[in-house]
């Protein structure tokens, strides 16, 4: 500790080899707004906008944070902003008060979205051989958010996003040990987390694109992990950025011309970064290029060709999932 102090008071400047943090930006994320009716058909189940409000803004935070991209505004300091200027949800949603918010809270980025539509409905068939009643539950869950920078006051993205989970949704992705005790407020929070995880996704890509951090013979690196949320069997496009293009009368950068060289799909996810296998490749894949998510792929990769299936992991006729 001695040696510390009398090198810094002789003015001695230290490197320590330890590179100086890079300030993350703020995201302020805003409860999402949820229509006054949630209409539950058939399912026996009553859920109300504020628990929809709460359970999906609190699931896609998490994610966020876990992303490690953004710093985040806390939740209290934001409910404490917006109830000390007065700031209701029908003036958050008007597009113009984004910019006026967002520096309110001292973000760099600022996200606002509204559940449009939470549906259920709940299908019994009689099947008269097995003498059982099978349950079909479809859950659908529709909503849009945009993502505001507040300095400019430019909307860097929007997204319009349709969550569906069904039965046989549940069915592909659990055994039966886990899924034969699921009731509808289970099937809700998964449809919630989903969309919420598939949500944050697409928070990320539209500020932070997802790029090749490595080239390898047959797979690429990326900068993606499973703190933001990549699953093994995800399927990418990879694209090349050109040069920039430049507006001759303005000189704003309108963003570079983009060719597709490839497509991936993920084999390895690591805490901070993930390895896919290359396919379909047309071109040169350089770090740097960015690595675009193909919607409504599945959730695991399929079996090899020539590997025998198992047995499935539930009966063929069950009450429940």
């Amino acid at each position: 500790m001695k040696r510390l102090l009398i090198l810094a008071l002789t003015g001695i400047t230290v490197w320590t080899g330890v590179a100086s943090a890079v300030e993350k930006p703020t995201l302020a994320v805003l409860p999402f707004i949820t229509r006054k009716t949630v209409r539950v058909a058939g399912a026996g189940h009553r859920i109300t906008p504020q628990q929809v409000e709460t359970e999906f803004t609190d699931t896609l935070l998490n994610v966020l944070v876990k992303a490690r991209k953004f710093s985040i505004v806390d939740r209290n300091y934001l409910n404490k902003v917006l109830n000390e200027y007065k700031i209701t949800e029908s003036e958050y949603s008007k597009p113009g008060e984004d910019q006026r918010i967002g520096k309110l809270l001292s973000a760099d980025y600022l996200l606002i979205g509204e559940i449009d539509r939470l549906t259920f409905r709940t299908d019994r068939k009689y099947i008269k051989l097995a003498g059982q009643t099978v349950i079909n539950r479809v859950a659908t869950l529709k909503m849009h958010f945009r993502i505001t920078e507040t300095k400019s006051g430019k909307i860097t993205a929007t997204e319009d996003i349709t969550e569906k989970l069904t039965t046989q949704d549940v069915k592909r992705l659990y055994p039966y040990s886990k899924r034969k005790f699921m009731d509808v407020a289970d099937f809700r929070d998964l449809l919630l987390r989903r969309a919420a995880e598939r949500s944050g996704k697409l928070v990320l890509s539209g500020v932070f694109p997802i790029k090749v951090i490595g080239v390898y013979s047959s797979e690429i690196a990326m900068n993606r992990g499973r703190g933001a949320g990549i699953k093994r069997g995800e399927k990418f496009e990879i694209y090349s950025v050109g040069e920039a293009m430049i507006d001759p009368d303005t000189g704003e950068n309108l963003g570079g011309g983009e060719e597709k060289v490839a497509d991936a799909i993920v084999t390895r996810v690591f805490a901070k970064y993930s390895r896919a296998k290359i396919y379909n490749k047309n071109g040169d894949i350089k770090r740097g290029d960015t690595c675009r998510p193909l919607q409504g792929e599945e959730d695991e990769l399929p079996e090899p060709v020539g590997k025998p299936k198992p047995p499935p992991a539930y009966p063929r006729a069950t009450s429940g999932y």
